[in-house]
């Protein structure tokens, strides 16, 4: 998919995608953080550090292709986005909070999603020569296919907000057309090389979602979080941006190997992501009973 002329839109498919998501936003989403400081730092260091790193582990302790252990920490190191946010809605969390943490973690993952796969490629040495992701051309594009259209959408929103509310539905819409869209080409171009590294894909993938889950929980747990404030912790540290992943890894890298282990990750996220949803629904009912009593 990478050589092919559809590798050449996807940026601007994202583009269209994250200026769906700057349209859900306001400029009361990064303020907020200042009442919420705690419990948002917290969760958002388990994003873009602990997540990262566990990714980075695992990278190197399993993967038996330099591709797929730079495409795991590429994806451990793309926040959900308004997936997230969805799911923190199904899930009647702090939806304010997964909102505000969308919003700064997209601002700070444009340099950090690079350094990341950085890291990965540079400790991989000379297994991972043929696979590059230049830091500075990165952070052009992504500035210009993710920060920048997120701005653009919240100044639509700013001037046409009824317009910017009622199309909410129909960006979600989009961009799980989006996300559907590149994994089916990734299955059709890759399928036979997934179908061999299958285990060294899925695995990992599998192990790195159950890890991200526990590590939101462990967060939650540790700060002595709230059920609403704890149910957006595990979804925002275990729901990644797959569709962003797919992109950095066929256009940026030029690699569609590396682009594998978020498309696997992508038809396992819903599964993960209901069964969060499940338990914090019922963890709320639990507690509402006892209140009750």
């Amino acid at each position: 998919m990478a050589t092919s002329s559809i590798a050449q839109w996807l940026p601007w498919a994202l583009a269209l995608v994250m200026f769906g998501m700057g349209a859900s936003l306001t400029p009361a989403d990064f303020f907020r953080v200042v009442r919420l400081k705690r419990n948002f730092i917290a969760i958002l260091l388990a994003q873009l550090i602990g997540l990262p790193l566990c990714g980075l582990l695992l990278a190197l302790g399993w993967a038996q292709e330099a591709s797929l252990a730079a495409g795991l920490v590429l994806l451990s190191a793309c926040p959900g986005g308004t997936t997230s946010n969805l799911f923190s809605h199904l899930a009647r969390a702090n939806v304010a909070l997964s909102i505000s943490l969308t919003a700064v973690a997209g601002l700070i993952t444009v340099v950090s999603i690079p350094l990341w796969v950085n890291l990965v490629l540079w400790l991989l040495g000379e297994g991972a020569r043929d696979l590059q992701l230049p830091f500075v051309d990165t952070l052009q594009t992504l500035v210009l296919f993710t920060l920048l259209p997120v701005l653009l959408g919240m100044q639509w929103r700013y001037f046409f907000p009824r317009t910017a509310v009622a199309s909410e539905r129909w960006f979600s819409r989009l961009a799980l057309a989006f996300m559907v869209l590149m994994t089916l080409g990734l299955m059709l171009s890759q399928g036979r090389w997934l179908w061999s590294h299958l285990p060294d894909i899925g695995l990992p993938v599998v192990m790195l979602n159950s890890l991200a889950l526990l590590l939101g929980w462990l967060t939650a747990r540790l700060l002595h979080m709230q059920n609403a404030d704890a149910a957006t912790a595990m979804i925002e540290v275990g729901i990644q941006n797959s569709a962003m992943a797919i992109v950095i890894a066929s256009s940026l890298m030029q690699s569609d190997q590396a682009a594998l282990p978020a498309a696997f990750y992508s038809l396992t996220m819903y599964l993960f992501g209901f069964g969060v949803v499940a338990w914090c629904r019922k963890a709320q009912r639990f507690e509402l009973t006892n209140v009750k009593e």
